[in-house]
């Protein structure tokens, strides 16, 4: 059995090929590589830093799993109510809003994912510095509340 492809389809398939390695490329190279531990007593958490403005924007979208010990730490530039929206994020997170000192101002649990608009927008009530993302049910696993501190290890 032969296959012909007119001029027109092939032209169509060579640009889909190469918009769908161009968007896997740019997902792949916006991940954090910058790892670290952040511990809460005994639990700790091997976490990637977003620090670029474009990390934070993509934060965990399009990621299938994150394993019970691993998570996102966005590193802000500046103290303000920084809002997490799970737009294209594929799975549930906790996510915890820090302070300066790294002290849990405020929680979210169980973010549900957003695969279409609108999505929801959580924002804090209190200003904070950073906000670290976990699967869903650490908070609760962990018992984690407002005023316990993080260090890195």
């Amino acid at each position: 059995m032969k296959f012909y492809f007119s001029k027109k389809n092939l032209i169509i398939l060579v640009f889909i090929l190469t918009s769908a390695f161009v968007f896997y490329f740019l997902l792949k190279t916006n991940r954090p590589k910058n790892t670290k531990t952040i511990c809460q007593n005994s639990a700790c958490f091997k976490v990637k830093i977003a620090q670029t403005s474009r990390q934070q924007k993509t934060g965990l979208m399009f990621l299938n799993k994150l394993d019970a010990d691993q998570g996102l730490f966005f590193d802000f530039p500046d103290i303000q109510k920084h809002s997490i929206w799970m737009k294209n994020t594929l799975i549930p997170l906790d996510i915890i809003w820090l302070d300066e000192d790294l002290k849990i101002l405020e929680i979210k649990e169980n973010a549900k994912p957003c695969l279409s608009d609108p999505c929801l927008l959580f924002t804090p009530q209190k200003n904070s510095k950073y906000v670290l993302e976990l699967q869903a049910g650490a908070v609760n696993r962990f018992e984690l509340k407002p005023q316990d501190q993080f260090i890195f290890k």
